[in-house]
């Protein structure tokens, strides 16, 4: 899936929680609309995830056809800038049609300005069931003291490398190289 996670879990406004992921916990991740220093988005297209249009189009794509894009890991990857507020209601309906699922969501250790725009720096992978979005609108699921948006589910798998990122159209997780979970 194209939402990147940092290193270490943050908050809605993308300061440092303190916290590490959790193999077994559930929780609400920060994302979405009123979360978007929490998250960031690689960038479809010829210049990011392959296979995929451009901008936020492409973005629903990628969500709903993840076997057709990959990234390397690790290695910089392109971000989609900004946000696309028409838009995130169909990337949070995409998403949600793998409510259920285990998912894997790319983990960065940090962003710069590349030639084409920002970048983050994946390193890993995290398997997360999700159990449901809530980019565009608050909800109390989220689990703040005053309702944002955030993905909720489980972490199922910690960090791992992983050089293809993908999952089959079943929603199965490609396994990642490495069995034995680590942490960057």
């Amino acid at each position: 899936m194209p939402l990147v996670l940092p290193v270490e879990p943050v908050a809605c406004n993308g300061s440092p929680t303190g916290g590490i992921w959790t193999e077994g916990a559930a929780l609400a991740v920060p994302a979405g609309r009123l979360c978007a220093r929490a998250d960031a988005w690689l960038r479809p297209g010829p210049d990011g995830g392959e296979g995929h249009r451009r901008g936020p189009h492409g973005l629903v794509d990628w969500i709903l056809h993840p076997d057709s894009a990959s990234v390397t890991i690790p290695g910089w990857a392109p971000l989609l800038p900004g946000r696309a507020r028409p838009r995130l209601a169909d990337v949070n309906n995409a998403l949600n049609t793998w409510s259920g699922t285990v998912v894997w969501l790319p983990v960065q250790d940090g962003t710069r300005h590349g030639r084409g725009g920002p970048e983050a720096h994946l390193v890993a992978m995290i398997g997360f069931r999700l159990d449901h979005a809530y980019l565009d609108r608050p909800n109390a699921a989220c689990a703040a003291s005053v309702p944002t948006t955030c993905i909720v589910g489980t972490v199922v798998s910690l960090p791992q490398p992983s050089p293809s990122p993908t999952c089959s159209p079943q929603g199965q997780p490609t396994p990642p190289v490495s069995a034995t979970p680590t942490v960057t």
